[in-house]
C-alpha cells in the first residue's frame, strides 16, 4: 500500500495569519509528488499559480531575474511575507519584556 499524500495546496494570499514557512514546505512537497524538482525552474514557473491577492501583486512586481530563479524567489518571498509574523512577534516580545537582541537571536535560529 502506498502512503496517501495530499496532492493539492491552498493558495497563498499574503495575510498576516498565514505561515510562510509551512506554506513553502507544502508547496515543495506538492512539487515532489507531482514529479517536479522542488528548487528547479519548473518550481519558479508553477509558483505564481498558487498566489492570490497581495501575494500575487507582489510577485508580478518582482524583476524577471528573481521570478525565474526559484532560489532567489524563495528568499524574496520569505523576506517579504515573514516580516508580518516577525513584526507581530516582536511587538509581543517587547511588551513582555524580552530584550531585543535576545529576540532576534532566537528568531534567526528558527529561520
Amino acid at each position: 500500500m502506498f502512503p496517501c499524500y495530499r496532492t493539492n495546496i491552498d493558495y497563498f494570499y499574503g495575510y498576516e495569519n498565514e505561515n510562510v514557512k509551512n506554506w513553502l514546505v507544502r508547496f515543495q512537497n506538492f512539487l515532489i509528488v507531482k514529479g517536479f524538482e522542488p528548487h528547479g525552474c519548473e518550481a519558479a514557473r508553477i509558483f505564481p499559480f498558487f498566489l492570490r491577492g497581495v501575494a500575487q501583486t507582489w510577485y508580478y512586481s518582482l524583476p524577471d531575474k528573481v521570478r525565474h530563479n526559484f532560489y532567489d524567489l524563495e528568499k524574496a518571498f520569505i523576506f517579504r511575507f515573514l516580516s508580518y509574523s516577525m513584526n507581530t512577534d516582536f511587538v509581543y516580545a517587547s511588551r513582555t519584556g524580552v530584550k531585543t537582541t535576545r529576540y532576534f537571536r532566537a528568531f534567526t535560529r528558527l529561520y
